[in-house]
């Protein structure tokens, strides 16, 4: 997705990072609905953190629809 809107761009580091980004802030949407007391920008900055440390570590290439997945439950149970 993020090279089909930035074709011009080659640097991959950005092309992630852009990608990122673009999950985080479309997941604060479902997040705030399932998070009622922490503050849902500080838990998926939090989330998202430990998320890029995961994939750092272990060379694993999380996808969209699973880093969506685990800002939700992951907040729900730092939470809970």
């Amino acid at each position: 997705m993020v090279k089909t809107l930035f074709p011009g761009r080659q640097r991959h580091a950005l092309l992630k990072r852009i990608n990122n980004y673009l999950v985080e802030n479309l997941s604060v949407e479902r997040l705030l609905s399932a998070v009622t007391i922490l503050d849902a920008t500080k838990v998926i900055s939090s989330v998202s953190d430990m998320m890029t440390e995961l994939e750092e570590n272990t060379g694993i290439r999380l996808t969209n629809n699973q880093r969506v997945t685990l800002y939700v439950h992951v907040s729900a149970m730092i939470e809970r």
